[in-house]
């Protein structure tokens, strides 16, 4: 799924469950929005959690030391920081079941 099929199920999922019907460029403006506040939340250290979807937090990965293959020289890789996603119970479990059916088949 990308950004444009993201918008187009909103747009349906909104019109479903609320009864709104959403033009196409209201719709992505939800999911701008959606992702504008996602970003801006791990920017400043803050974790984003999604009850039964999950939760987006920022962990420090601590640098090392390693070698190139073609020389002996240690180079140091500083820390960096890295987005990690942790699946939500509701989610991991709706994956699992509908993994098993296909498995049945």
């Amino acid at each position: 799924m990308n950004k444009m099929s993201l918008t187009r199920d909103v747009k349906a999922k909104v019109a479903k469950t609320i009864s709104l019907q959403l033009s196409h460029t209201q719709a992505e403006a939800v999911v701008e929005a959606t992702i504008d506040a996602i970003t801006d939340a791990l920017s400043r250290g803050e974790s984003v959690k999604l009850l039964g979807f999950g939760t987006f937090s920022v962990r420090v990965k601590q640098g090392r030391i390693c070698k190139l293959p073609n020389k002996n020289d240690p180079i140091k890789v500083p820390d960096s920081k890295v987005i990690k996603f942790n699946v939500g119970k509701s989610l991991k479990e709706l994956i699992n079941a509908s993994s098993k059916k296909s498995a049945k088949k």
